[in-house]
């Protein structure tokens, strides 16, 4: 399977999707479409390049803003901090464990560096719904939230630095 991660468009089929949590498929179904067009998300959508319009999975990128309290080293930031959340991140049920979220997440992050490059961006931030879904980021170099461990972010200065050092390689 060769596998293209595309903006989201109206040839893709969102309400075939089920990556077996009913709320993400739900918000996928009616309103991923509806906040690309108001320009509040992005959704990004992975495919297989020999049948498009079927989703494999799927990320949303937001602009947002949160209270320096969260960050770890508060100290260093302004009182309102600007941040990319990724708001929805989601593969197939029959194809989770098997890579493809590590792929759409690794897209996510290079896209987000490569906005802070053009934009200020302290930060991606994540909720995680639950602690195996933080310890996935973390693995990812996320950091939780001093005041909520399922709050994650990760630093565009700690982005740009491994996206620096990758492209050293």
């Amino acid at each position: 399977m060769q596998v293209q991660i595309q903006p989201l468009s109206s040839t893709h089929n969102c309400k075939g999707f089920d990556c077996g949590t009913p709320p993400l498929n739900e918000w996928l179904a009616t309103m991923a479409s509806q906040q690309q067009k108001k320009n509040i998300a992005r959704t990004f959508v992975l495919v297989d390049v020999a049948a498009p319009e079927t989703i494999l999975g799927f990320y949303t990128l937001a602009v947002s803003e949160i209270s320096r309290d969260g960050l770890p080293n508060p100290k260093k930031f302004p009182n309102r901090v600007p941040v990319v959340r990724l708001g929805r991140f989601a593969t197939l049920k029959t194809l989770q464990r098997k890579g493809l979220g590590g792929q759409l997440l690794l897209n996510a992050l290079e896209k987000v560096g490569e906005l802070s490059l053009n934009a200020g961006i302290a930060a991606i931030v994540v909720d995680a719904k639950d602690t195996d879904a933080a310890k996935y980021y973390q693995k990812y170099g996320f950091v939780p939230s001093p005041e909520n461990p399922l709050q994650l972010f990760l630093l565009t200065a700690t982005l740009q630095a491994a996206i620096a050092q990758a492209a050293q390689k």
